[in-house]
């Protein structure tokens, strides 16, 4: 939850949901605020030391215990203020906490929340902040506008994880609770021991396909809101450009799941992956 608005003086009786813990950051203005509701059925501790320590924005993080076979989740709740003097602030004390859990490499994790940037504009402030999420090996699962007004639409609520996006599950939903959009992401992280080793995926890719990937990649790179005929923005042209390669690749070339009886004796012979050099192609 993020601008959740509370202050030592509201009684947290009245947001109470039954089942979930509610963990806070309260703001210290009559705006901002960030929570987190976690289930009573997760095992969780407060990691205040990956919590921004900055005026004009309000950060929860909560590290949560999985299974003992994969690495536990990192869950934060950001809200920051729509006030430009603080985004260089807001970006150095953002990577300091993600380098803090990505040092470690015993985490996933989900950063959520109202960050007051429109990663829909092209400008100087979008186009920093875009990068700075890349170069922590995050991605930005919400790409629909998240605040439609009648004469603006901007996406400014974001969901950042370093999760498998394949893994990932997310998206806005259309209902005006509030001025905002909800957002969500919904993540599958157990692994059922008895099911762990039964199957092995892996993606066969074949020069007989390559005409289809070109294809495919046509159709896909030209359905994009933004083509490159239509834009000018060298950043856009690149992330166009690479959705569409990888979205194609994944159609022409589907992951398949291969039985336990086929495997046994012949791990060593799987390629779980392989690319086609794009100078194998003559179009474009």
């Amino acid at each position: 939850m993020s601008e959740t608005k509370l202050n030592p003086t509201i009684d947290l009786n009245r947001v109470k949901i039954e089942g979930y813990s509610l963990i806070t950051t309260h703001s210290k203005t009559a705006f901002g605020g960030s929570g987190v509701y976690v289930s009573d059925h997760l095992k969780f501790h407060r990691r205040t030391d990956l919590e921004l320590d900055m005026d004009d924005c309000e950060s929860c993080f909560i590290e949560i215990k999985t299974t003992s076979n994969q690495k536990d989740l990192i869950v934060g709740s950001i809200y920051r203020h729509p006030h430009f003097d603080n985004f260089e602030t807001f970006t150095s004390q953002l990577i300091n906490s993600v380098q803090k859990v990505n040092k470690s490499k015993k985490y996933k994790l989900l950063l959520a929340g109202d960050f007051n940037i429109n990663t829909a504009s092209n400008d100087r402030q979008a186009k920093n902040y875009k990068d700075t999420v890349c170069s922590l090996g995050l991605a930005n699962v919400i790409s629909k506008p998240t605040r439609v007004t009648t004469s603006s639409e901007t996406t400014i609520d974001h969901i950042l994880t370093n999760i498998q996006l394949q893994k990932v599950s997310s998206g806005v939903v259309k209902y005006d609770v509030s001025d905002h959009l909800p957002i969500f992401a919904i993540c599958n992280l157990n692994i059922d021991k008895k099911d762990q080793n039964s199957n092995v995926f892996y993606r066969p890719v074949h020069d007989s396909k390559k005409d289809k990937f070109v294809e495919n990649f046509l159709g896909v790179y030209t359905s994009l809101p933004n083509v490159i005929s239509d834009i000018t923005d060298p950043d856009c042209d690149l992330s166009n450009l690479m959705d569409a390669i990888s979205l194609a690749f994944t159609k022409t070339f589907p992951n398949l799941k291969r039985g336990k009886k086929k495997i046994k004796g012949e791990e060593n012979k799987i390629e779980f992956s392989h690319s086609l050099p794009l100078s194998q192609f003559t179009q474009p």
